[in-house]
């Protein structure tokens, strides 16, 4: 397996791909248990599980935002140009930066907003559960705040 772009595979970054990688992939096998046993109890048993949908969101949610930054500095998302592929060097400068500038506010709204929306619904909890809904932000604040450390430190390819 060859390492991806991005930061190196050393110390904190690494953990932080491991973190992310074990939580997508947990994340996924939640989602297939939750809805097999769903069906198994709602078809088989006639007696549906109240709690599968609700621990197959979580999972879902965790899932997608941790592989979402697992993802972020690497080529595995769409993209309409690249302004890497832009041959003269002052405008691919400028658009680096200016869509650099844009993501890093974009990413630290989404973090600040998240870590905002977790201590509003702390008290707050689901339905089913009754764990702290803002459960459903933790992840969206790791995506943020991971996406931007990420960001910030592939500055140095902008030129």
């Amino acid at each position: 397996m060859t390492t991806p772009p991005g930061p190196p595979a050393t110390g904190l970054w690494a953990a932080m791909r491991a973190t992310e990688r074990t939580v997508a992939a947990l994340g996924t096998v939640a989602i297939i248990v939750c809805v097999l046993w769903g069906v198994v109890t709602r078809y088989i048993s006639h007696m549906p599980s109240s709690w599968t949908s609700e621990v197959a969101a979580i999972a879902f949610c965790w899932s997608c935002l941790f592989g979402g930054a697992l993802l972020y500095d690497t080529d595995g998302h769409p993209r309409m140009f690249s302004p890497l592929d832009i041959k003269n060097r002052t405008l691919r400068r400028w658009f680096l930066a200016g869509g650099g500038l844009i993501e890093a506010v974009v990413l630290a709204m989404v973090a600040a907003y998240s870590i905002k929306q977790i201590y509003v619904n702390f008290d707050n909890p689901t339905s089913i559960l009754r764990i702290s809904v803002g459960v459903f932000y933790l992840p969206l604040a790791w995506f943020g705040l991971a996406s931007l450390a990420r960001l910030m430190h592939g500055i140095k390819k902008w030129t």
